[in-house]
């Protein structure tokens, strides 16, 4: 993980906290559950959210993707799968927040 997804992480637990802990990995591979390919995933593992990040992505799309997990994870189980209007007015309230870092 780099310098920049780490510090953004270290942000958002502090700016956009969550309901539970949550742990971030990065992985080779990220698939859905149809099997194609993804940038990242959000999952509740009971006593934690899961966020799972693609190692073949850039910098900026593995931040990009972080955001987006995070939001998943802020709107769970409401938005846990779907990409609703709330899920859209979330993420860009989270990416706004950090646009000029």
């Amino acid at each position: 993980m780099s310098l920049k997804v780490r510090q953004y992480l270290q942000k958002l637990k502090r700016d956009f906290p969550l309901r539970k802990p949550v742990s971030v990995r990065i992985r080779e591979v990220v698939r859905s559950d149809d099997g194609s390919d993804l940038y990242g995933t959000c999952c509740d593992g009971g006593e934690r959210f899961q966020i799972v990040i693609a190692s073949h992505a850039d910098e900026s799309v593995m931040c990009d993707s972080l955001f987006h997990e995070w939001c998943h994870a802020i709107l769970w189980p409401k938005c846990s799968v779907r990409h609703t209007d709330l899920f859209f007015k979330t993420y860009g309230m989270i990416y706004r927040h950090y646009l000029d870092d």
